[in-house]
């Protein structure tokens, strides 16, 4: 798989940035703290999630990359399969303060439109779960996971413990040995096998005695602590809603005053106004074009207008009116000819996907045979044989019957068989329509007669129109006609916004009338300029009409708050005092049930998780000692002899005993440089991945992997990448300027963060 595009809305510190990905290997440049990890990160988000589980460091995964601002973890990749198909990958976390957290996962095929919705995209496409993607595929900072391979980490089983380690459950900080005795002991503690005893079970009682002590008080504790936190808040919203009360009353006592003087300056202003439109319209009246004038010229470009376009109505029917008649004929027999032909192809389409099943069964077992060394070999090379010439056989007759079909559907110039009844039924119509030519001819003729008359009326009325207006005539008389309406237009329009303006202008004068009727002029201007002198008095001079209808509004909103507040606190009051005090709270042994089931669930999938690991981490050995390793060793040895130009093998033996061999010499794990260990580790992470990912192959990720490899083997490692590019893609997340600089030598894609 080849990741094309990364696209984070909101992940960790990043927000809205697009990262655009090529096939190979590329390098992502980016100084501390710039969110190279959180890029990083992302990736294995889209694909698996972030886990809500404490990490060393004290915080979850969750709680390090939701973005605080938004409170969100989100975005998408587009991702293109080995088969190529394209993808969009969506995630989206949301985190709630007063719910629990809501995630929408979808996977979306950006070719067919198929969508997959809450499946993790990582187990939809690979086929494993998180755990093996991180510990194969997400190679994290070489500081935080120390391979002991290098001689860096100590576990109790030594370097050969982690390799054991990485090999049988794909984690090197897990010591199988003692994993396993852990297991098996911490089975015990848990449960005895009769159930009588261990943890469990002393939970379970404890639980029972927490729960029935409290369902006696329980309901009454929650009523009472309700009410008492609902009655302290309707206090606090009471106090709040009182000052704003109080602010806006002092407010809308010098809006009053100020509103008065307003009203007295657009009364002298609204008269000016008027007067000077009156005097404009007037001097339109007396022009030479009046209201007939427009009546007039409407009625004849409606007369020349339908003339021409009944001549256009006549030319365009008059050769479908001389067709002659003919017969309808039958048109079954072709109907059920395409009909057959279209099951005959569906037919053959589905047997050839059919034979497609034991063809791919039997090479299937062929390479299970072959690689199992079975000398059955003969049985799925005749079964593939046989489903392979069947397979060309119903391709070949698919072909035809589509090739047949197709020439049908051009004949009926049609897309499909079943369009076919709709053509017929048009060729049908088509067909009878000619019966009615003969009356459709007549009645056209008369309406082209009838409408030359209204023609010729019209044209004199605007020769006579054009000349009333001093307009030239045009040889085109729409020209002409275009000329008159604009004329006509632009005087309609002056004269109807000047009407309008004066009858907006008299309405809004009669109101300011009625408002300042009894008013005193010369002592309302007197108080307007004391209240603007105020505090509240300059913020309601500030207002123009919209911010007043606001703050009327937000007047009203708190007056009716304060109301309901205040209804609302003497109602829990009463409550309150009517519910008397209670003896004992509950709250104590709420949070103790709680704590008990969810440690009884913790401890008893810990149980059954420890009885199945044990028995897994055995199998896992054996199985990898006998048949994986050989293979891993050997993919590992091509990277290490590319990228180190020394060491040509990592050799693993049977107890998982590690090193690196040259022509000359052998050294164990624990004698390595700590460069070289990091290598050989990376080494044995992408050879593992080679061999649990066998059909789609992920893309590999190193966050700042390469920091202990010097900068001549850091070039080595970008060309030995780069030549594995048909392998896997590479992201390489690095704060190192010779790793970005080896890349882009190389010509991989780099790309600045």
């Amino acid at each position: 798989m080849i990741l094309k595009s990364l696209h984070i809305i909101s992940f960790g510190g990043l927000r809205n940035r697009d990262i655009d990905l090529s096939r190979g290997v590329n390098v992502i440049d980016g100084a501390n703290e710039s969110g190279k990890s959180s890029a990083a990160m992302f990736i294995k988000f889209v694909f698996y999630g972030l886990s809500s589980r404490a990490t060393k460091s004290g915080a979850s995964e969750r709680q390090r990359y939701i973005n605080r601002d938004t409170n969100q973890a989100s975005g998408f990749i587009i991702a293109q399969t080995s088969r190529g198909q394209q993808y969009r990958l969506e995630r989206t976390l949301i985190a709630s303060d007063d719910g629990p957290l809501r995630e929408r996962i979808r996977i979306i095929n950006q070719e067919t439109g198929e969508t997959v919705s809450g499946q993790n995209p990582g187990e939809y496409f690979f086929g494993v779960p998180e755990e093996v993607f991180t510990s194969t595929c997400f190679v994290a900072q070489a500081d935080a996971v120390k391979p002991t391979i290098t001689g860096i980490g100590k576990s109790t089983g030594g370097s050969k413990g982690a390799v054991e380690n990485l090999l049988t459950s794909a984690d090197e900080n897990v010591d199988i040995a003692r994993a396993v005795k852990k297991l098996d002991n911490e089975r015990r503690e848990l449960l005895y096998k009769n159930g009588n005893g261990g943890e469990i079970a002393e939970l379970k009682k404890k639980r029972a005695a927490f729960a029935e002590e409290m369902a006696s008080s329980a309901e009454l504790a929650a009523e009472i602590i309700n009410t008492s936190t609902s009655l302290e808040d309707i206090r606090q919203r009471i106090a709040e809603l009182e000052e704003t009360k109080k602010k806006y009353d002092g407010i809308f006592a010098a809006l009053d005053k100020i509103t008065v003087k307003r009203r007295i300056d657009a009364a002298d202003q609204t008269r000016e106004r008027i007067a000077k439109l009156k005097t404009a319209v007037a001097a339109i009246d007396d022009s030479p074009l009046g209201n007939d004038f427009e009546e007039t010229l409407l009625e004849a470009e409606r007369d020349i207008y339908d003339y021409d376009e009944e001549c256009i109505r006549y030319d365009e029917r008059l050769p479908e009116l001389s067709a002659p008649a003919e017969n309808v004929p039958d048109f079954e027999e072709t109907v059920d000819h395409i009909y057959h032909a279209s099951f005959a192809s569906r037919l053959m389409t589905g047997l050839c996907f059919g034979m497609l099943v034991p063809l791919l069964l039997a090479a299937g077992l062929f390479a299970f045979l072959y690689f199992m060394n079975i000398d059955a070999l003969l049985i799925p090379i005749v079964v593939g044989a046989v489903s392979l010439i069947l397979w060309i056989v119903f391709l070949i007759i698919a072909i035809k019957k589509r090739r047949y079909l197709r020439g049908l559907f051009e004949e009926w110039e049609i897309e499909s068989a079943d369009d076919i009844e709709l053509a017929v039924t048009d060729k049908i119509e088509h067909l009878s329509a000619n019966n009615a030519i003969a009356m459709e001819r007549e009645r056209l003729n008369e309406s082209l007669r009838a409408a030359k008359l209204r023609f010729d009326t019209a044209e004199a009325n605007i020769h006579s129109l054009a000349e009333a207006a001093n307009i030239e005539l045009s040889d085109d008389i729409y020209e002409t006609i275009d000329a008159l309406k604009q004329v006509c237009e632009n005087t309609k329009a002056e004269r109807d916004e000047l009407n309008g303006k004066i009858g907006n202008y008299t309405g809004r004068l009669e109101v300011l009338n009625e408002q300042l009727e009894g008013v005193d002029i010369a002592a309302a201007e007197l108080e307007a300029h004391t209240a603007m002198s105020s505090e509240y008095g300059a913020f309601a001079a500030g207002l123009d009409n919209a911010g007043i209808k606001n703050t009327i509004k937000e007047r009203e909103f708190t007056e009716g708050a304060l109301r309901s507040a205040q209804k609302r606190c003497s109602a829990l009051e009463e409550k309150l005092a009517s519910l008397g005090k209670l003896s004992h709270t509950p709250d104590q042994l709420a949070t103790l049930i709680d704590a008990a089931d969810r440690r009884i669930a913790e401890l008893t999938l810990r149980h059954d998780a420890c009885e199945l690991a044990r028995s897994a981490l055995i199998e896992a050995g054996e199985s990898m000692r006998s048949g994986v390793i050989p293979k891993i060793s050997e993919a590992a040895s091509q990277i290490i002899s590319g990228a180190t130009g020394k060491y040509n093998r990592l050799i693993i033996d049977g107890s998982f005993t590690c090193g690196l061999s040259s022509d000359t010499d052998t050294v164990t794990s624990e004698y390595l440089s700590h460069g070289t260990g990091d290598l050989a580790y990376v080494a044995l992470r992408i050879a593992l991945a080679d061999e649990v990912f066998r059909t789609e192959k992920p893309t590999i990720i190193f966050d700042e992997s390469f920091a202990h490899i010097d900068g001549a083997r850091i070039k080595n490692v970008m060309r030995m990448l780069s030549m594995r590019e048909s392998e896997h893609q590479y992201i390489v997340f690095t704060c190192r300027a010779d790793e970005t600089n080896a890349a882009r030598t190389l010509g991989c894609n780099t790309i600045q963060l």
